[in-house]
């Protein structure tokens, strides 16, 4: 899954993104809890992606973008890897 980093991050006018990401997060600790055996979930939560700067950065500022091929990565951990119930943050 993915969330956003407003929800650690806020900004103004913001609040449905940042209640939406909250309740990704807390949903994907709790679910991993009760999933069958064997049975990963996880979630990335990046902040605002440098290939999406030029849109979101003046919403944005003091926010270091990260490129997505970082959040790529983070996102093959959470495939690959062997945690679950964890949210990955993908910050600069």
């Amino acid at each position: 899954m993915i969330s956003g980093i407003l929800n650690k991050e806020p900004i103004p006018f913001a609040i449905a993104d940042a209640t939406t990401s909250g309740a990704i997060d807390t949903c994907v600790k709790c679910v991993s809890l009760e999933m069958p055996r064997n049975t990963r979930i996880n979630v990335v939560n990046p902040t605002v992606l440098a290939e999406a700067w030029h849109v979101y950065g003046e919403m944005m500022p003091g926010f270091q973008p990260v490129p997505g091929k970082l959040v790529g990565k983070a996102f093959e951990r959470s495939v690959d890897g062997f945690i679950t119930g964890e949210v990955i943050v993908v910050d600069a």
